[in-house]
């Protein structure tokens, strides 16, 4: 799986994922959390086929 996640100025955010459908079920599954500090209140899921345009890249932060 692999993607990004944006901070939208509305504290909102935006996850782009591409991966086997059984994954992004299950990550749907797990971020749909309601507990704090953490409190998903509404989520959209647009289906559609993968562009290959994400990748895994390792980053060193620091």
């Amino acid at each position: 799986m692999s993607g990004y996640v944006q901070y939208l100025e509305s504290d909102a955010v935006e996850i782009i994922a591409e991966g086997q459908e059984s994954d992004l079920t299950n990550f749907i599954e797990e971020i749909t959390v309601s507990e704090y500090p953490i409190d998903v209140q509404d989520m959209n899921v647009t289906w559609q086929e993968p562009t290959g345009e994400y990748k895994i890249r390792n980053h060193s932060w620091g």
